[in-house]
């Protein structure tokens, strides 16, 4: 799950990228 990657290698995602993936995850 992406949300698992990102979650593991926080340094690879930019900030916004991250507040993006916030965003949608709220929606679900």
């Amino acid at each position: 799950m992406l949300l698992q990657a990102v979650r593991r290698n926080p340094e690879r995602f930019p900030s916004d990228f991250m507040f993006q993936l916030s965003n949608q995850e709220l929606r679900f």
